[in-house]
């Protein structure tokens, strides 16, 4: 048995340990901030990559689960560059139209499917902004559905600016001055009335990072197997969820990002309903996507055992809440895999009133189960108690969820073997 209280945090000396995300300025002409493109980042704070899709995964997945999506950008809207398998649906996107601007990048081939896509996306209520270009007819299928222009100063001479930028405004698109370096530029630009702004001259990027949540790869692969089918099982979904700490933490975060803060969901099964099958197939892709890393096995049984045992007990003395109780008994542990109080996360997880000061301070029937539980997985056996609750029912929830918790260890130690 893993006491996860009394279990020293996860030292994380790896840069693959770290999310981070690049955010650069986009702004008026008046130097008022209007939103942050964000842009992908290696540990070395670089931004080489290879495979563009898993870049704007990790990109998404960082913004919108790691670090939080108010975090990076506040109440300003995000760019984000998507490749073609992002355009015509092969990869899904946050929910999230209101605040995602999405980029056309300059190198992606223009076809029917192409096009297809892209009106799908306008249908939800996204804004499309086609990056780094100077007019050419081939745009002119893009420029139909574009809501923004993005004139790269590098490519198109300030000589030859005021035409192209005539050309664009055969459209009702805006203008935004990409790569703008100097004060002449910025000048040059002001007067031919862009609207907005973006460049060293305004400012540099800067990175966004934080401790990412650990979450075992097995674990992953379950849930991709799991919402691969065409109608997947949220009960079952849910139990792959609760056995990992550090995917909890994201599915919530995800919420908390994708609703705009909601603070209002009671457990992991409301979550997931809260999701969708959408929102949890997009979620279930970019982690996939982005690459996962493994926690140990003794956190993933202290985490298994916490939750599972938190339920048992709820259906005993608090059936209405059970779920809750599981949920609370899972983030209970994430101190242990993130190093961080839980008083510097509780904020990005959208739970209720009720589970929030029961997590803090064990207030409330929910934050006196869950004291007790902790107690009892510790063998303080003066606390591990309820006031007219016998002890033989923390003990048979106890030895019921270390079966159960021994089984899915098992489960999958050998699938790792």
């Amino acid at each position: 048995m893993v006491n996860a209280t009394n279990t020293k945090p996860i030292q994380y000396e790896s840069d693959q340990d770290i999310a981070l995300v690049g955010r650069q300025p986009i702004c008026a002409a008046d130097g008022s901030l209007h939103a942050y493109e964000l842009l992908f980042r290696t540990p070395q704070h670089t931004c080489e990559f290879t495979d563009g899709s898993r870049a704007t995964s990790t990109v998404l997945l960082n913004t919108f689960v790691e670090i939080g999506l108010d975090r990076v950008v506040g109440t300003y809207k995000a760019f984000v560059n998507l490749t073609r398998d992002f355009l015509v649906g092969d990869h899904p996107l946050p929910s999230r139209p209101d605040r995602l601007v999405l980029e056309v990048l300059e190198n992606i081939e223009i076809d029917e499917q192409l096009i297809k896509g892209i009106r799908s996306l306008k249908r939800q209520g996204f804004k499309i902004a086609l990056d780094d270009v100077s007019f050419h007819p081939d745009l002119e299928p893009l420029l139909a559905l574009a809501d923004i222009v993005k004139v790269d100063l590098r490519i198109v001479p300030l000589d030859a600016l005021k035409e192209h930028c005539r050309q664009f405004r055969r459209w009702p698109v805006s203008l935004l001055a990409e790569k703008v370096e100097t004060y002449e530029e910025f000048e040059v630009c002001k007067a031919l009335d862009f609207q907005l702004y973006q460049g060293f001259y305004l400012s540099k990027p800067n990175i966004m990072q934080r401790v990412k949540s650990k979450t075992n790869k097995l674990i992953i692969v379950q849930l991709l197997a799991e919402i691969c089918a065409k109608q997947f099982s949220f009960e079952r979904v849910a139990d792959i969820v609760r056995q990992d700490a550090g995917l909890c933490c994201r599915f919530l975060r995800y919420v908390n990002s994708a609703f705009n803060g909601l603070q209002s969901i009671r457990s992991v099964d409301h979550a997931l309903v809260m999701m969708g099958s959408k929102g949890i197939r997009a979620m279930t892709a970019m982690l996939h996507a982005s690459g996962m890393s493994e926690v140990p096995a003794q956190c993933v049984a202290s985490t298994l055992l916490r939750g599972q045992m938190c339920r048992m007990v709820g259906e005993a003395v608090l059936p209405e809440d059970a779920d809750s109780l599981c949920t609370l008994g899972i983030l209970s542990t994430l101190e242990v895999l993130l190093g961080e109080p839980i008083e510097a996360m509780i904020d990005e997880l959208p739970i209720t009133p009720e589970m929030r000061v029961a997590l803090l301070s064990y207030a409330g029937p929910m934050g006196q189960i869950l004291k007790a539980v902790i107690a009892y997985d510790m063998g303080d056996w003066h606390n591990a108690r309820l006031e007219n609750v016998p002890l033989a029912i923390f003990r048979d929830a106890f030895l019921a969820s270390l079966e159960r918790t021994d089984e899915i260890v098992a489960a999958l130690m050998a699938a790792k073997a």
